[in-house]
């Protein structure tokens, strides 16, 4: 026997609306999470715009990868910043694994008037590459000495991780460049 006590059925209109209330939220979370003007440019380079191997926190890009540092392609611990295209490091550097390599160098402020980029190399391979800075080509680069320096004006820089990348076939596949360090100084 029923005990009298009556079905209550909620009303369609009141399912429509929390139906409704649903989909917008889901909304407004899709939109959310879709603007990353929040988010530090470690956190951006690496799980938003994928130009980085691994994550690297902003003291460490504003303390060991910036601009006046010497970054040294020697040691595991910088293969953030060095990017991709390069050998692991070894005794005497990384080498270019490619045609294309790339490493970065953050500006913790907007950057004004001259830079010059330093690149130190283990041996003398002879070989021309091209230098593009931030997808801008900065014109082509004789890796001929240990130490070879191109002047980079401030326009192709951004303040934030700036990207360096090398690009051409190796002369000699037996010796592609092999580097030792990069730097970027204001002249």
């Amino acid at each position: 026997m029923q005990s009298g006590k009556r079905e209550k059925r909620i009303p369609p209109a009141a399912l429509y609306g929390m139906t409704a209330l649903l989909l917008v939220f889901y909304a407004f979370v899709l939109v959310t999470g879709l603007r990353h003007d929040g988010v530090s440019d470690g956190y951006r380079a690496y799980y938003i715009d994928r130009t980085v191997g691994q994550y690297v926190t902003d003291r460490a890009w504003e303390e060991e990868y910036s601009t006046g540092k010497e970054i040294s392609f020697l040691q595991e611990k910088n293969m953030g910043a060095i990017g991709y295209g390069w050998s692991e490091p070894e005794e005497d550097g990384s080498w270019m694994t490619g045609e294309k390599a790339g490493f970065f160098i953050y500006s913790p402020e907007e950057p004004e008037g001259e830079y010059v980029l330093v690149i130190r190399k283990s041996y003398d391979e002879g070989c021309r590459k091209r230098l593009y800075v931030n997808e801008q080509d900065a014109g082509n680069i004789d890796l001929t000495e240990e130490e070879v320096r191109i002047a980079v004006p401030a326009d192709m820089l951004i303040k934030g991780i700036n990207r360096f990348e090398i690009v051409g076939e190796s002369e000699d596949e037996e010796y592609p460049p092999t580097v030792k360090s990069v730097e970027l100084i204001q002249n």
